[in-house]
């Protein structure tokens, strides 16, 4: 039984560092296609400190990219688009 929960624990940490490394390659080779924001890269820093806090990253993402990131999510909202990678347009109500 032991050994299949490290199995399980290794495959977690496969995937999270599998989704880490999307999210850097996904800035890294569009950071100049798409917007200011996205090439900023404030929400790269956010989303290693979020994936990766369980792999014993303890840093804290500084105050101003939290901010930078707010903005930017109330300015989607406002405009009725998704914050995603590729911020589509929802449908409007």
């Amino acid at each position: 039984l032991s050994k299949s929960a490290e199995i399980f624990e290794a495959a977690k940490s496969h995937c999270t560092l599998h989704a880490a490394a999307c999210c850097l390659r996904m800035w890294l080779h569009n950071r100049e296609e798409m917007g200011e924001f996205f090439g900023r890269g404030e929400w790269v820093v956010m989303s290693m400190q979020r994936l990766l806090i369980g792999n014993g990253l303890r840093e804290r993402v500084s105050r101003e990219y939290v901010s930078n990131v707010a903005e930017e999510m109330v300015r989607l909202y406002e405009e009725g688009r998704m914050f995603s990678i590729i911020p589509l347009q929802l449908p409007r109500t």
